[in-house]
Parts: C-alpha cells; sequence; structure tokens
C-alpha cells in the first residue's frame, strides 16, 4: 500500500516488489477502469487521471497477473486462438455468400446492354411512383376520397399468417429477378424447373426487340442513387420486363387535343368514371406523372372520359382517335399510327409492366368485345406474380420490425395487390356474363387471400374496399357457376344445396360489408355494395327457373324455390330503380361497359319473370322504372340496347305484362316505332320457351338468324354484372 501525492491511497499488487510496479502496473488498467472497459490514463504514475478526478482508490488487483511463460499463460491464448479460429471461419463464411451475391450482380449487369427503346418526341425514361414516398399534387379530396371515414373498428380483422418467417424470407429471396446461380433442385423444388431457361429466352427476345432486358434495372438504379438510402424501393414479388411504352405519343404530343383540354377530361376521369373500376391512386397517378410513364394509361383515360361525354350519339373525331390510339398501343401487331413502330408488344415479347396491364385493364371494363383483353391482361398479371402482392404485403406486416419505415417503400407492391384484385374482379365477370371458364380458377379463394388485411395498409385508399367486395361476392358465386355443364345435369338437391350456400355466403357478406360502411349510408361505395347483391340474387338464382316453361310450371316448385325466385325479382326491380331514378343515377353515363349492360339486361329478364310471377312486384312501378331508363339510355353509350328494351316495353305492354305510365307517352315520342323495328318474339325469355335455354348461346343463336339486325352482335360483347 502506497499514498499518492495528494494523500489519497494506491494498492499495489502483493505479489510484486514496490521497485517493479512501474514496471508492472502499465501493462493493464486499474481497476476502476477496467470495471467501467474505458482508457487508464495516467497509470504509470497512480493514481489514474480518472480514479484522481473521481476521488477513487486507484487498485490494481482485479485478477492474479499471468507470469510471462507460464502453463496460465499458455492455456490462455491457445482458447483466445480458439475463439478467434472459430469467428474467422465464421466470417469466411459469410464473406464467401457476399462475394458470390457480388458476382451474381456484376454478371447481371453484363447482360445488360446499354440499348435504350425507341425514341420519339417524348424521351423521358420510364418513371415509376412507386419508388419514392412522394405524393402527387392532386389530393384525396379532389377526387371525392375523403368523404368515406371508415370507423377504425370497423377495419378488417387481422388474420394470422400461417406462413413462418423463414418461408416468407425464402420465397422473397426467390422471387428476385436473379438469372444466375440457379440450383437446378431448388428451381425443381419450387416448381419452377424451367426458370433460367425461360430467363435467358426472354433476356434473348427483349434484347433482339430493342428493348434490354435491364432498361427498368437500370432506370431503377439511376433513381436510387438519386434518392437517399431509406427511400429506395422494395420491389416485392412483382416481375416486370422492359418498358411500358413510356416513349410513345399520347394525344397531347400527337396534336390531337389541347393539354387544358386533355387535363379536363383527366380530371372528369378521375372524379365520376375511376369509383367504377378503381386500379389507379390519385395521390401518386398524377397527370405529370402518368404522361412521364405510360402514354397508354393517359390515351385510355381520355378514351374513357370523352366515351361518357358523347353519350349514345354518333362518336366525336378526338373518341375515335383515342380509342385507336390506346388500342394500337394494346395490340400486338405492327403499326406506325403513334410515330414510332410498335411490334409484338405483349403477345410475343414477354414485356410486362404494372402500366400495361392497367391500360388493358382499362379497355377491357369500358371497350367492347372484352374478353379476349380480358383474358390477355389476367396472363400479364399472372406472368408479373402481382397475385403473391397480397400475401407479401400481409407477410411484410407481420415480420418486419419497421413497418412504418417501409409502408412507404412498397407503393409499386400496394400499386400490383390493387391491380390483381381489378383484373381478378374482371375475370370472374367476363367468365359469368359469357358462361366460360374462369381463368386460373381457385376453389380455395387463395387467388385473393388477405384481401381484407390491405384494406389496412397505410398506402391503401378508400375505394380499394370496391375491389375486395366486389371479389369476395364473385367468389360466393363461384360454386353454382358450371360452365362445363348445363344446370339440367344437376340433381334437384344438389342444385338447392348450392342455392342455399350462395345465398347464405351473399347474405354474410353483405351484413359485414354494410356494416363495414355503416356511417356512411348515402356514399358511391354503399350504393355500389346493394347492386352488387342485387344482381348477384338475380343471376345466382335464375338455375331455380329450370323446367319452367309456363305459368302452370311455377305452381310446381318447391315454396323454397319460389322463394329464391321472387327475391331475384325484388332484386332485379331494386336495381332497375336505383338507376332509372334512384341513388345510382347520378354519374351513371360514366359507368362501365357492363353497367350499362347489366340494367338493359336486367330489365328484360324481369319483363319475362313478371308474365310469369305477375303478383311479385308492383307491375306500376316497375313499369314507371322502365320509363325512367329509357329516358336516362340516351345518356349511355350503349346502342343499340335502348331501343331492344324500348321494344321490349312496347310489346309487354301491348300483351298487358306491364301497364302505361305517365311517363310512357313521353318515351313514346323519343323512340317512334320501336315495336315494329326489332323481333322481341324471338327474345328468349319474351317467348314461351324453356326459361332456362334463356343463355348467351341462345341469344347467338338468335343474333345469327336473319330476323336480327347485324349491329345487334354487339350485344355479345359484354353481358353482366355492373
Amino acid at each position: 500500500m502506497a499514498t499518492s501525492d495528494d494523500g489519497r491511497l494506491v494498492t499495489q499488487p502483493e505479489d510484486q516488489p514496490a521497485d517493479s510496479t512501474s514496471l508492472d502496473l502499465p501493462r493493464r488498467a486499474c481497476d476502476e477502469c477496467r470495471r467501467m472497459k474505458i482508457r487508464c490514463i495516467n497509470k504509470e504514475n497512480p493514481p489514474c487521471y480518472r480514479c484522481r478526478s473521481m476521488k477513487l482508490t486507484c487498485e490494481f488487483n482485479a485478477g492474479p497477473a499471468i507470469s510471462r511463460g507460464g502453463v496460465e499463460q499458455t492455456e490462455a491464448l491457445k482458447s483466445t486462438n480458439s475463439r478467434l479460429q472459430a469467428l474467422e471461419d465464421n466470417m469466411g463464411g459469410v464473406t464467401q455468400k457476399l462475394d458470390d451475391i457480388s458476382t451474381a450482380l456484376h454478371r447481371i449487369a453484363a447482360l445488360c446492354p446499354p440499348i435504350a427503346p425507341p425514341s420519339a418526341a417524348v424521351t423521358e425514361p420510364t418513371f415509376s411512383p412507386h419508388s419514392s414516398t412522394s405524393i402527387g399534387s392532386a389530393s384525396s379530396a379532389a377526387f371525392g376520397m375523403s368523404d368515406l371515414a371508415i370507423p377504425p373498428a370497423n377495419r378488417p380483422t387481422m388474420r394470422t399468417s400461417s406462413l413462418s418467417a423463414s418461408v416468407s424470407a425464402g420465397m422473397l429471396l426467390r422471387d428476385e429477378d436473379d438469372t444466375e446461380g440457379h440450383d437446378p433442385v431448388e428451381m425443381a423444388m419450387t416448381f419452377e424447373p424451367f426458370r433460367q431457361l425461360t430467363r435467358l429466352e426472354e433476356e434473348r427476345r427483349l434484347a433482339a426487340d430493342g428493348c434490354s432486358p435491364g432498361d427498368s434495372v437500370r432506370a431503377k438504379r439511376k433513381r436510387s442513387e438519386a434518392e437517399p438510402d431509406d427511400m429506395s424501393l422494395d420491389r416485392g414479388p412483382i416481375r416486370d420486363r422492359g418498358y411500358s411504352l413510356a416513349n410513345q405519343r399520347d394525344p397531347v404530343s400527337l396534336g390531337y387535343c389541347s393539354e387544358q383540354e386533355a387535363k379536363t377530361l383527366f380530371d372528369a376521369f378521375f372524379k365520376h368514371a375511376h369509383p367504377f373500376l378503381p386500379i389507379l391512386d390519385p395521390r401518386v397517378d398524377t397527370w405529370e406523372s402518368l404522361r412521364r410513364r405510360s402514354p397508354f394509361v393517359v390515351t385510355a383515360i381520355l378514351w374513357v372520359a370523352l366515351r361518357a361525354r358523347d353519350g349514345c350519339r354518333q362518336q366525336s373525331a378526338l373518341t375515335q382517335q383515342c380509342k385507336d390510339l390506346a388500342e394500337m398501343m394494346g395490340e400486338f401487331w405492327y403499326t406506325s399510327l403513334a410515330a414510332d413502330p410498335v411490334a409484338r408488344f405483349t403477345l410475343f415479347s414477354p414485356i410486362a409492366t404494372l402500366e400495361t396491364v392497367q391500360g388493358l385493364t382499362l379497355l377491357t371494363a369500358w371497350g367492347e368485345h372484352g374478353w379476349r383483353t380480358c383474358c390477355h391482361a389476367m396472363a400479364l398479371a399472372v406472368d408479373m406474380r402481382l397475385y403473391r402482392c397480397l400475401q407479401h404485403l400481409q407477410e411484410t406486416r407481420l415480420n418486419s420490425p419497421r413497418e412504418e419505415c417501409m409502408s412507404e417503400r412498397q407503393q409499386q407492391v400496394v400499386a400490383g395487390a390493387r391491380l390483381w384484385l381489378a383484373v381478378t374482379k374482371q375475370s370472374y365477370e367476363m367468365s359469368y356474363n359469357h358462361a366460360l371458364p374462369v381463368q386460373f380458377a381457385d376453389a380455395g379463394n387463395e387467388r385473393t387471400m388477405f384481401k381484407r388485411e390491405f384494406l389496412d395498409h397505410p398506402l391503401s385508399n378508400v375505394y380499394d374496399s370496391r375491389l375486395v367486395v366486389s371479389c369476395e361476392i364473385l367468389e360466393v358465386r363461384e360454386c353454382i357457376f358450371r360452365p362445363y355443364a348445363r344446370a339440367g345435369s344437376c340433381g334437384v338437391e344438389e342444385m338447392d344445396s348450392m342455392l342455399r350456400k350462395v345465398n347464405k355466403g351473399l347474405d354474410t357478406v353483405y351484413s359485414y360489408w354494410l356494416d363495414y360502411y355503416r356511417e356512411n349510408k348515402n356514399h358511391f361505395l354503399v350504393n355500389e355494395l346493394g347492386s352488387q347483391k342485387a344482381y348477384t340474387t338475380v343471376f345466382s338464382n335464375s338455375v331455380a327457373w329450370y323446367g319452367v316453361r309456363t305459368k302452370n310450371d311455377v305452381v310446381l316448385l318447391s315454396a323454397e324455390r319460389r322463394e329464391w325466385l321472387a327475391s331475384a325479382m325484388r332484386s332485379a326491380a331494386y336495381a332497375l330503380s336505383s338507376i332509372g331514378g334512384g341513388k345510382q343515377q347520378k354519374d351513371s353515363e360514366y359507368g362501365n361497359h357492363n353497367f350499362h349492360v347489366v340494367i338493359v339486361v336486367t330489365a328484360l329478364y324481369l319483363i319475362r319473370m313478371i308474365e310469369l310471377l305477375p303478383d311479385v312486384c308492383n307491375r306500376y312501378e316497375v313499369s314507371l322504372d322502365m320509363d325512367k331508363l329509357l329516358l336516362k339510355l340516351p345518356d349511355y353509350p350503349a346502342h343499340p340496347f335502348g331501343d331492344l328494351l324500348s321494344a321490349s316495353v312496347a310489346k309487354s305492354r301491348r300483351d298487358g305484362v306491364l301497364p302505361f305510365t305517365v311517363d310512357s307517352d313521353e318515351v313514346a315520342a323519343i323512340t317512334p316505332n320501336l315495336a315494329e323495328a326489332w323481333p322481341t318474339d324471338t327474345i328468349p325469355w319474351m317467348s314461351e320457351g324453356n326459361i332456362q335455354d334463356a343463355d348467351l348461346g341462345s341469344f347467338a343463336n338468335a343474333i345469327s338468324s336473319a330476323t336480327w339486325p347485324t349491329d345487334f352482335e354487339l350485344w355479345i360483347s359484354g353481358l353482366g354484372d355492373a
């Protein structure tokens, strides 16, 4: 024990002589500094700086000193070397994996020659807003998105994912667009044995078409270099290939219309038409953004707005130009209409982008003959793996500890999930309307799993619930839809069992979403919910007519079947009144093609049902709603559906099925001599034939006969749900 100059005690190791302290003490820190794991300053002249400042006892007795060359030192060195060797081995494995990843990335970059897509007047590179957190200038309120506030308690309940974090991580790694290092065992295990060779073929084709496989990758890399690291894009499962017609010219750059007129049409689309099929996000998909990214989508939007403005009148020159340009961009043969040749864009080339599918979806919804376009859009969506977006978002929410930081980086995945729901909705509707098999059918509804949870994502908007509701209602109907067989091939008990299941499931879905919207009873989405339930009830319960030919056959039906048919009639009357003069009349001219077709089909169907069951509905109210609808139809681009309905109503009044109303004279004045213009006696559900035969096939047979006008073949293009 020694005393310092200032009177504090300094303890020296007892096993060391006093004169050797100056030699041994500097080899380690004092006990206090060693305990705090800090540097011991001035330890050569105890007390050290810290002990002197804090008035601590500066001791050097923490543990026995290891004698040089002794056994204890040798064992300690061996233990230390062993730990270091194990650490080096582990780090070596990590380094090797990093080197492999770096090598693979360099090889991918080497496969991407700097070949730019065909140039045109607009030379900006393809830009995706989904790689940034910036929000466009168009606010939600500008397009009516702020007037539907869903209470937090009404948000869909979160379901726990059955997949573990390790499985989801493996899936995300497997989704990376990596063309190197494919393990045949891994590819076979994940049911993608052709993956490596298929991607090599795609790269060669993209290069041959003048679109490098790395075009989109390079564009994303340039953006990520200019943005902070925390704003880099989380691509998720989406596999986009090539560029999205970004270098084509839109109607403004082609001189079809002024930019001011185009902006007016663009705003009208988002305000009135977009809620019918909300595949875009007004906060992100602004006029400036879409013009840079996809003239195809811009052209389709302008055409939809012009279509509604023209109504049933002759199409304007601008409408026809926009329609031709949009269809050209969506087609796959060579043309030079848009200043640059567009060759085999999406059919024979592996090009696939979100904007391409969005444009095709708009053409399908508002155009005629949409079945093939819908099939092609679905094929592209599947090829891009959009069906994995909902699951990816759910797994990210469950497994990511930084959801708040990650949410904005998932903009592209959110857009892909929204688009997948829209394409699925269209696929169902086209199949149901034309009695054709559902594309990529899934009995377990895994194709839209986690759709309710999607509404809880911070980047979703209120109109996404429209797509979720549609998919759920259409999925309920799938069990009774049998395109490969006629309804008569099913036994009575089996058919009744399926009808019970459909009606019960429909009531359950409707009740859930009605409660979800309980504070917004007059919103567009709530009105659409009622209409979708009505149309589903009408056409699902139609199979209960099997075997009915006349009124006398109706009394032979069971009480349960008569109730189903009565429910279908009341639902048809509700749908008719809601559009004729009710809640859905506003902005109905902006509705998509099916919206206008289905109301005419429902009205014709209701006339025939009233003939068989005249006491279920108030016939005068139905007749009055028919007249209101006929007065509204000239505002719809639905020629010649209005003429056909007028002829059918006139015949039903002559036969005493429907009474005349106060508006009948006004309707007759705008549609004179229609009873003689259309052969309503051959309409399947206006005849005495078996009502089960009144499907699209019998319509096709009637239309192909000489008694039907040639342009009535337009009817074939879109029978079905709104």
